[in-house]
This record gives C-alpha cells, sequence and structure tokens, in this order.
C-alpha cells in the first residue's frame, strides 16, 4: 500500500496538468472554429463581390457592343452611300480619270463621318480604317493594329476580334475587323495603269497598288469609351463588399455568441467532471445549465436512493430528458467512473506484471545457476578423469618402458652378430622400429600425465599463430588446404610457454587437415579480445566433415579418435587440452556433423587473474 500511495502521489500532477491541457484546447477549439468560420465568410463575401463584378463587367461590354454595332452600321451605310450613289454620279460628272477623295474614297468618307460624330457625342468614341504602308499616313497601323492585323493573317478564319484594352490610361472597349480587298476596290488599288489619273496623281503610283482579290487590306478598328462605366462598376462592387462584409461580420458575431454559450460553456464543464473525479471520485460536479441542473437534481436521487457511486448512462435516458447536454453530462460521469475503475485496475494488471517477472527472474537465475554448476560439474569431472587417467598412465608408462629398453637393446646386441642373413636384420629392423614406435607413445603419455615443466614469458600470441601456420602452409597448399587468418592487432601479450601453444596449434591444424582427408578445404584462424578485461579467444574453424554430436562429449579423452587406424594416437587433443589448462584457459569444441567444426581458445591476460566467464561462441564468429 505505501508504494500504491507513492505512485499515486507521483502520477497526479502528470494527470492535472493533462486536464489543464485539455481545458485549453477547448477554448482552442473555439478560437479554430472562429478561425475557420471567418475564413469561411470573408471567402462567400469576396466570392460575391467577384461574381457581381463580373456580371456588370459582362453587361459593361454587351452594351459597348450594341454601341459598336451602331457606330459600325452608321459608317458602313455611308460607305454605301458612296460606293453605290455618290461615287458613280462623279464619275459620269467629271469622268473616269478624276477622283476627288471627299466625295469618291469609302474610307475618306468614313472617317471623315467619325470625326464629326463624336464631338457630337458626350464620349468619345473612335473609328479608324488603318492599313499596312497606308497612302495616307495618318491611317497607317499602329503597334496595337498591327498585332491585330498579324493575328488576323495567322488566322484568316477569324471575322473579328473584340475586348477591353486600356489605352493612353483608359479602359475601352475595341472591336477589330479585317477588311479584305474585293474585285471593285482593285480600280483604285489594283494596277496604277488601271487607276483614275486624279488618285495616281495625289497619292503616287507605290502605296496602295498591286493588291489581290482576297488579300488583307487593314483592319476596321471601333472604340468605345467605358472608363466611367467601369468607375461605376467598381463603386458598385466595393458597396456590394461593405453591405455583405457588415452582414457576414453580423452572422459571425451571433455566431461566436451562441457557440461560446452553447458549446464551449458546457464543454469546459465536462472537462470539469474527469478534473473533479480525479482530485474527489466522491464529489458531485456541478451543473453546466438550466436542463443540465434539473437532471442533476434527479440524478442525486437516484444516487441517495441506491447508494451508487457513480452515474450511468442508462439512468440518464430513463429519466426522459432529451437534451443532449444532459446526455453528454451522463456520459462523462459514466466515463469519469470507467477511468477510474480502469486505472485501478491498471494498477493490479501492474503489480500482478511485476510478480510475475519477479518470480520469471529468479526461475531465470535459478536455471542460469543450474546451468553453471552443470558446467562446473562437467570440468570437474572431465579434470577428475584426466588426473586418474594421467596417474594410470604414469604407472602402465613405467611398467611398459623398462620391457622396451631391454627389447631395444637386445635387438642391438643381436644387430652386432656378423653371420646375419639379410632377411633376419630386416626384421631386426622391424622390430627396433616398433619398439622405439612404442617407447614414443609412452614418452607421450609420461608427457601427458606429468606435464612437463613449463617455462612462461609474455609472447604474442598472434606471432606463435603466424609461425605455426607458415611451417605448415607449404605442405597444406600441396593437399589443397588454404589457411586464412584474421588475427586482431593490438592483442596485449600473455605469459605463454610459446613451445606448448605452438604444439597446440600444430596439432589443432593437423587435426583439421586429416579430417579433410584428400578433399583439400579451408582453415581459418581469428583472434580477438573477447572483453575489455579478457580473456583473448582464439577459434580455429574449417569447413571439413566435422564431428559427430555423440562423440563431442569425448573429443578430449585419452586414446579417444576419430581419425583411420594408423593416422594417429588420440593423444593430441588430450595433451592441448592439458597445455590450455596449465596456463588457466579453456579449450571447447563446437561441430555441424557434415559441414564444419571449431575450436575455441580461452587464455586470461594474466595467470593471476582469473578466467572471466565470457559466454561461449556455438559457431564460427
Amino acid at each position: 500500500m505505501p508504494n500504491e500511495n507513492h505512485n499515486r502521489a507521483e502520477h497526479r500532477p502528470l494527470e492535472r496538468a493533462s486536464l489543464g491541457q485539455r481545458l485549453h484546447d477547448a477554448f482552442g477549439i473555439q478560437f479554430k472554429f472562429l478561425v475557420g468560420t471567418g475564413f469561411i465568410l470573408l471567402f462567400n463575401c469576396l466570392l460575391t463581390v467577384f461574381i457581381v463584378y463580373q456580371h456588370e463587367k459582362g453587361q459593361l461590354e454587351e452594351r459597348a457592343f450594341a454601341q459598336s454595332e451602331l457606330v459600325m452600321a452608321a459608317v458602313e451605310a455611308s460607305r454605301a452611300y458612296v460606293r453605290e450613289e455618290l461615287r458613280p454620279a462623279m464619275y459620269r460628272q467629271l469622268g473616269h480619270d478624276h477622283f476627288v477623295p471627299e466625295a469618291m474614297s469609302t474610307s475618306y468618307v468614313g472617317r471623315a463621318v467619325m470625326e464629326r460624330f463624336s464631338p457630337a457625342m458626350a464620349e468619345e468614341y473612335q473609328y479608324r480604317r488603318v492599313a499596312l504602308q497606308a497612302r495616307n499616313p495618318s491611317y497607317e497601323a499602329n503597334a496595337l493594329e498591327r498585332r491585330m492585323i498579324a493575328f488576323f493573317n495567322e488566322n484568316p478564319g477569324e471575322a473579328e476580334w473584340r475586348g477591353l484594352v486600356e489605352a493612353n490610361g483608359k479602359k475601352k472597349f475595341k472591336r477589330f475587323r479585317p477588311v479584305v480587298f474585293e474585285a471593285e476596290c482593285l480600280l483604285c488599288h489594283g494596277n496604277p495603269a488601271d487607276a483614275p489619273q486624279g488618285l495616281v496623281a495625289t497619292y503616287g503610283d507605290v502605296l496602295g497598288f498591286h493588291r489581290q482579290v482576297g488579300e488583307l487590306a487593314g483592319a476596321v478598328v471601333v472604340g468605345v469609351p467605358v472608363a466611367g462605366a467601369m468607375a461605376d462598376a467598381r463603386e458598385k462592387a466595393i458597396s456590394v463588399f461593405l453591405l455583405v462584409f457588415l452582414g457576414m461580420a453580423l452572422v459571425f458575431i451571433l455566431l461566436s455568441f451562441f457557440f461560446h454559450r452553447m458549446v464551449v460553456t458546457n464543454l469546459r464543464g465536462v472537462l470539469n467532471i474527469f478534473r473533479e473525479q480525479e482530485e474527489s471520485d466522491s464529489e458531485v460536479i456541478p451543473p453546466l445549465s438550466a436542463p443540465v441542473h434539473e437532471f442533476d437534481q434527479q440524478l442525486g436521487k437516484a444516487k441517495a436512493e441506491d447508494g451508487y457511486s457513480g452515474y450511468t448512462l442508462t439512468v440518464a435516458t430513463g429519466l426522459g430528458s432529451k437534451d443532449e447536454l444532459a446526455e453528454l453530462t451522463a456520459a462523462a460521469y459514466s466515463m469519469a467512473g470507467d477511468l477510474r475503475r480502469t486505472r485501478e485496475q491498471l494498477r493490479q494488471y501492474n503489480r500482478e506484471l511485476e510478480r510475475r517477472v519477479a518470480e520469471r527472474t529468479r526461475a531465470l537465475r535459478d536455471s542460469e545457476a543450474r546451468l553453471l554448476q552443470q558446467e562446473l560439474e562437467k570440468k570437474i569431472q572431465q579434470t577428475e578423469k584426466m588426473v586418474a587417467m594421467g596417474q594410470l598412465v604414469a604407472g602402465l608408462a613405467h611398467e611398459i618402458n623398462n620391457p622396451l629398453g631391454i627389447i631395444i637393446c637386445y635387438v642391438d646386441l643381436v644387430k652386432r652378430q656378423p653371420n646375419l642373413s639379410p632377411r633376419a636384420r630386416q626384421d631386426l629392423a622391424v622390430i627396433a622400429k616398433q619398439a622405439r614406435d612404442c617407447k614414443r607413445i609412452v614418452g607421450d603419455l609420461l608427457a601427458f600425465a606429468r606435464g612437463g615443466e613449463s617455462r612462461k614469458q609474455p609472447a604474442d600470441l598472434n606471432r606463435l599463430i603466424e609461425e605455426v601456420a607458415r611451417i605448415v602452409a607449404p605442405q597444406f597448399g600441396k593437399q589443397g588446404v588454404a589457411i586464412n587468418l584474421e588475427l586482431a592487432g593490438g592483442l596485449p601479450e600473455l605469459e605463454l610457454d610459446e613451445n606448448k601453444i605452438k604444439q597446440v596449434f600444430l596439432n589443432l591444424l593437423l587435426n583439421a587437415r586429416q579430417a579433410m582427408q584428400d578433399e583439400g578445404g579451408e582453415i581459418e584462424i581469428k583472434s580477438r579480445l573477447a572483453a575489455p578485461q579478457g580473456p583473448v579467444r582464439v577459434q580455429v574453424w574449417d569447413n571439413g566433415p566435422g564431428i559427430a554430436a555423440e562423440d563431442l562429449n569425448r573429443i578430449f579423452d585419452p586414446f579417444f579418435s576419430t581419425k583411420r587406424t594408423g593416422e594417429g594416437t588420440g593423444l593430441g587433443l588430450s595433451v592441448s587440452y592439458g597445455i590450455i589448462k596449465e596456463h588457466g584457459g579453456e579449450l571447447r569444441v563446437a561441430s555441424r556433423a557434415g559441414e564444419w567444426a571449431c575450436f575455441t581458445l580461452e587464455l586470461p591476460l594474466s595467470m593471476d587473474q582469473p578466467l572471466i566467464n565470457v559466454p561461449p561462441p556455438t559457431a564460427k564468429e
């Protein structure tokens, strides 16, 4: 219970801070709602103004188009009168060699009419009939008109272009129509020799001649002033904007008021329920509004009658209330009670989880202790077995060594006889050889049993490995066996008997090569520091046939061998195991039958320092 109270006191400030953040978020909801609503209303206001302005602009263009139609119709009527009535009459009176532009040129008459038409109107209308390289410089096309003539040249199918154009800082509605030469036009614009002499005398025989039927002559331009109407449209748009903006602002204020009154206030009350429930599980939450206050009184009666410590949604709906806020409050009460019960369940689950974790931890520690005890017992059994075997071997070696010495001595005496046949001498040589082999085996047994005197001194383990590898590499290479060294640099020097350590590595390399037989393979030797405080770990790995699982526990026993008959005595690994033990280290083996075998040596950094228990590898690292 003290721990539980401590945990509750420890977590309570965090929970209150969380509630404070939730309360802050309630105001954040109002802010986000109002900002979003404001953007929507402003967007609607601007959209309304844009639609009104575009509508007014469209109406303006339609009115300007109608006015331009009147202007063009008037000009075309005057041109038709000149072309059909006045020009033929002038030809009849003056003859075809005379040409009076003021009475006979349709273009001249049309321009003259418009020059007199604009001053009579309140606004400045424009009519121009322009061309490229015009006879009269006043009718030469300006930059805008040149672009439109080029447009009609590039788009022969276009009959006209119209739109709003800004000229001299004023907006005008302009219409452009292409002018195409017809057959009757060639009298004045075709061959100069066929034109009236008065026309040639007035304008020369270069400009305006040599035209073809269907050729683009220029453009007719009609301009209708719209600057005043555009200003009226803008003023109307601004008025509409102000009116709509005031309406939207009023809507925004009303929405803000009702949202705060109906949502934010009640949401704050709902959050207070959870805060009050956390501060005191039995405290009654104050009412949110008038309908909710009546509902709370009924809930208080229900609580007093049945002694129930929390409110549920079922009770609320049973009272017949139609107010959503009342239902929300009841749901909040129920949720607060559920949260309180859930917190208590979580505390119980936490305590149960801690208990189970503690039990599993104790079980794992006990299992680890049992495994370590079993490993230690195996090592003790192996050591006792090796000691017993050494004592037995020492006794047997003494008993066998003396007869062998006598046999070798008598063989030497017999060989000195002068009358021995060659066959007898060969037999005596075989006897001597076999006796010496037995004597050598007995010597190995004695060395294994006694251990011999070790001369330890600081030595570089990597150097010893490299020296042994250089000795056997040429012979191994001929047999298709490659030796790869991966020796970690910077290893500290160890207190070693160099000759005995070399013997260990030589035994391991020879065993690996013999296991591969004649098939060849690969041997890898790796050294590294297993931990900062040691030990130094060396792995000798080969991809030979491996060691059967049932032989792994006996691999270091004396006279146990998996080699073929005559290839070994079964003492190499036993002697190597004894040498490593003499240096305070460990020698382990791991294998996968048919794939690989790996011997792992671990040597302490100092003989005074015990071997640190580092988990051994189960395969090549």
